[in-house]
């Protein structure tokens, strides 16, 4: 564990120590993918099971752990998965004039209702970086949304929770899912491999009877506004997971291997490391994740961490660039005939997901 996961899994243990067993329903999860895993696991926690043969720090460069988050989440009946690489898309403005307390025209409103629809699909179905990255904002929506349900609930019945503050770009680069779907421009954006450190503040967890029963009456609150849209797209992501998976372990993907290697060699990374052996658990990229897990162990400070991550990065972007555009070339053409085989399914999804309460975003 690197000092990044030290100091999350620190917080989060502190935070957890606020809450009773009673507090805690069944983890309740926006959907993220199967490397964060069927559902309702998020991709983090689904890395951190396959990976349970590596080393535990090797996972950080592959998906950062996200332990504060979960605690919140539990709290709050939402918790992450992962866009914008370099800075996201722009957002229409929340009013068509720009002043403050008028309501946004229909224009804006509907386009930000359609961005959204746009971003679920992604976020269940990314066949790219840049896809799973703009997938994260509908994540950081629905955490957004149900904070904001939670929160009014619980003050309601007396307990005032802190505000949701977490900017959007923030959280996007908190979460890059190096492993399957690395988001290049974000790693060349961002000169890191694990993104920022997402904690948010700690709950207020009532320890009365009075409070436990409204923590399940928010939390039930909170989750209601997804509950069909999971319904209907956790278990036909989980048929994309399968389907993303099996190219990812083709051959003809896993021909491009010799060829990350060598350009690993090149830059100076030793062949034990560069020639790691990719399997199941370690994905396409093994074998850098494996040298900068020991470039990690080494380290003897943070400052010194990044400056390790900021002179690999750029060999990283460089040589998985073309297994990554491969990669990406098939996923989106299978990923259009996911689409037409599920028409209507993801027409649905789309629906649902405009529908939401997302004003304030």
């Amino acid at each position: 564990m690197n000092s990044l996961q030290s100091r999350i899994h620190d917080d989060a243990a502190r935070a957890a120590a606020q809450v009773s067993p009673a507090d805690v329903p069944p983890l309740r999860l926006p959907p993220g993918r199967r490397g964060m895993g069927r559902r309702p696991a998020t991709r983090a926690a689904n890395a951190a099971a396959r990976g349970a043969g590596w080393p535990r720090r090797n996972r950080s460069w592959l998906v950062p752990l996200a332990a504060a988050v979960s605690v919140v989440a539990v709290i709050a009946a939402v918790a992450t998965a992962g866009r914008a690489g370099s800075g996201g898309r722009s957002r229409p403005a929340a009013s068509a004039t720009g002043h403050p307390g008028r309501t946004p025209s229909a224009a804006a409103t509907g386009q930000a209702q359609a961005m959204l629809a746009t971003e679920a699909v992604n976020s269940f179905f990314p066949a790219t970086g840049a896809q799973y990255t703009d997938g994260l904002a509908y994540n950081w929506t629905q955490l957004k949304i149900s904070a904001r349900i939670f929160g009014s609930c619980m003050t309601r019945a007396g307990y005032p929770q802190p505000p949701f503050t977490e900017p959007e770009q923030s959280y996007q680069r908190s979460f890059a899912d190096n492993a399957q779907f690395p988001d290049l421009a974000q790693r060349a954006a961002t000169d890191s491999m694990t993104g920022l450190n997402y904690i948010r503040q700690t709950p207020v967890a009532p320890h009365t009877a009075a409070g436990h029963k409204a923590i399940r009456t928010c939390n039930a609150a909170a989750a209601k506004p997804f509950r069909e849209i999971s319904k209907i797209a956790g278990p036909l992501s989980n048929q994309w997971d399968d389907k993303f998976t099996a190219i990812q372990a083709s051959a003809t993907v896993l021909a491009t291997q010799p060829s990350f290697a060598h350009c690993l060699e090149d830059h100076g990374i030793p062949a034990s490391y560069a020639q790691h052996h990719w399997t199941r658990s370690t994905g396409l990229f093994a074998g850098f994740f494996a040298w900068m897990d020991t470039i990690s162990q080494q380290a003897t400070s943070t400052r010194q961490q990044a400056r390790e991550e900021h002179r690999w990065t750029p060999v990283f972007v460089h040589c998985a660039g073309p297994t990554v555009h491969l990669v990406q070339t098939l996923q989106l053409s299978q990923r259009a005939r996911f689409f037409q085989q599920h028409a209507q399914q993801i027409a649905t999804i789309r629906t649902l997901a405009a529908a939401l309460p997302a004003a304030g975003r």
